[in-house]
């Protein structure tokens, strides 16, 4: 249509001065010309739901916590009983990393068996998500750019194959729709009113406050009572359908990262910059070997689903293994933090 006379006026009138339009001064010109407005229809409220068993679902996240140690940040990777609420294993860590992430599922089906399903939200290290023309993401172990034709439900991140492989589906929710993971981010808050902020300035390393961490795991698993189900987290530990897990299955070799290397024409393969050198038993010349690596711990060589030789992984010069590792805070915060736990504790 056409613009009206006041309308023109008004916009010669404030074209010249560069001045910016503000949302209610569009609503008010609309308005007044009975125009209608375009309204975005509000969104359906979540559904709230309960697995009807332990093990029937897990959830797993992670949670950053700011400045402490002498550290800029910390992660808490955490797996939690959708039907229970409870913690079945929780750890600190420096990075929230594939490996890190692999770790604590391991120590869950350790100490509770083979779960029937795990959901997450959309993270890298859970889920391949095409975010634009291209996308940079792992598969296989190999990073690399997947173009638009690339069948997202096709390329497996290294946790879901992982899964897979113990016969567990990984489900994620929604792209921009994270209130299905509600129960565990309402156990993010209580952690940080709780524990955290106790802790917070008594610790000095990873490894005092996994430790810590595990009696407090205990205590809440045991003792504090859920409010969406009255009771606490151990009273529903029944109906279970936890599976054991089989003798045949070894976890180094499905919960680990994996990659492919060509063996060189001296047998032997680089990884992370170090040189490994396969058995004169095998030649593996020109061959295609798997590696299931366990990063700073070591490196198991297969070839054709067969265990040719097991390394030990070898570290870059340089490095500082026990911060690798995460039992030491940063040194060169080190004296800072000690001094804020005197005055503290003063």
């Amino acid at each position: 249509r056409e613009l009206s006379l006041k309308e023109v006026q008004w916009m010669k009138s404030n074209s010249r001065h560069l001045l910016s339009i503000s949302h209610n001064t569009v609503r008010r010109i609309l308005k007044e010309q009975n125009i209608s407005q375009k309204t975005y229809q509000k969104e359906k409220p979540a559904i709230r739901f309960e697995m009807a068993n332990f093990g029937e679902l897990v959830q797993i996240d992670a949670h950053s916590i700011p400045s402490i140690m002498g550290l800029k940040s910390i992660k808490l990777i955490q797996v939690i009983d959708d039907f229970s609420r409870a913690i079945l294993a929780g750890r600190f860590f420096r990075t929230e990393t594939t490996y890190n992430t692999l770790l604590v599922i391991r120590e869950v089906v350790e100490k509770y068996g083979l779960f029937s399903m795990a959901y997450s939200d959309n993270l890298a290290i859970y889920n391949y998500i095409l975010h634009t023309g291209f996308s940079h993401k792992v598969l296989r172990g190999n990073m690399g750019f997947y173009d638009y034709q690339v069948d997202p439900d096709k390329v497996l991140t290294q946790v879901e194959q992982a899964l897979l492989e113990l016969g567990i589906p990984f489900l994620h929710h929604q792209i921009a729709k994270p209130q299905a993971t509600g129960k565990i981010e309402k156990l993010w808050q209580l952690v940080e009113s709780r524990f955290i902020k106790e802790q917070k300035y008594k610790v000095l390393s990873l490894k005092e406050l996994n430790s810590k961490y595990q009696k407090w795991i205990k205590w809440y698993n045991t003792s504090w009572v859920n409010r969406d189900t009255g009771c606490a987290q151990h009273e529903r530990f029944k109906p279970s359908v936890f599976k054991p897990l089989p003798d045949d299955i070894n976890l180094d070799d499905i919960l680990c990262l994996k990659d492919t290397r060509v063996v060189a024409k001296d047998n032997s393969f680089s990884f992370d910059g170090s040189i490994y050198t396969i058995s004169t038993n095998y030649n593996m010349i020109r061959s295609t070997i798997d590696l299931h690596v366990h990063p700073l711990k070591k490196i198991r060589v297969f070839y054709k689903g067969k265990l040719i030789q097991e390394f030990r992984y070898k570290h870059k010069k340089g490095d500082i293994l026990p911060a690798l590792q995460g039992n030491l805070a940063n040194s060169k915060n080190l004296e800072a933090l000690q001094t804020q736990i005197r005055r503290q504790n003063s």
